[in-house]
């Protein structure tokens, strides 16, 4: 075997080797720009194609979490829940049942924010199992940061109740373009 091809050989084992780890890499470097990781397909289209997915792998990275969970580091374990309904009471019911499941189980919300896509709003709730590293790292939240009430605890099942009055939680808010308690 010649020179040449010896190093073509080393050259073929280190591009296999380090594939998987270069497309995992990537993929987690498109999420946390909140973009998905089909985006390297675009490297096909030829000259501009590889352009493109540079600009999106130098990008900045959003802030807090994004619909693809949190940045690596963030303390504890991260959930991202959405919420839908036929009415927003509907939806406030649901996530009623599910915070007081998520608390037996030691998660609390971190932010709610309300949202509308095609099919309608939706409450989107973050919710973790650890309360004191996210104020004290920084870390934001889609929300305007609310911090979790110290010994938080699951709605109260039911229309109105000593912790949920008139369909209310501690992280709830109106749905957008209407007005508060409707």
């Amino acid at each position: 075997m010649s020179v040449g091809g010896a190093a073509l050989f080393i050259y073929a084992i280190y591009a296999v080797a380090t594939f998987i780890p270069s497309l995992a890499v990537s993929v987690r470097r498109l999420h946390d720009t909140d973009r998905s990781g089909w985006w390297l397909l675009i490297a096909i289209v030829p000259y501009i194609g590889f352009i493109i997915l540079l600009v999106f792998l130098v990008m900045p990275s959003t802030p807090g979490i994004n619909r693809f969970g949190a940045p690596s580091g963030m303390p504890g374990d991260v959930r991202l829940v959405y919420y839908r309904g036929s009415s927003p009471e509907d939806t406030r019911a649901r996530y009623t049942e599910d915070a007081q499941r998520a608390t037996a189980d030691g998660y609390h919300p971190v932010s709610q924010q309300w949202k509308r896509d095609g099919m309608g709003d939706y409450l989107e709730v973050v919710y973790t199992n650890v309360q004191q590293g996210w104020q004290q790292a920084g870390w934001q939240t889609p929300t305007s940061q609310q911090a979790t009430p110290a010994g938080w605890q699951a709605p109260a099942a039911g229309p109105a109740s000593a912790s949920n009055q008139g369909g209310q939680h501690p992280f709830d808010g109106p749905p957008p373009d209407r007005p508060t308690g409707a």
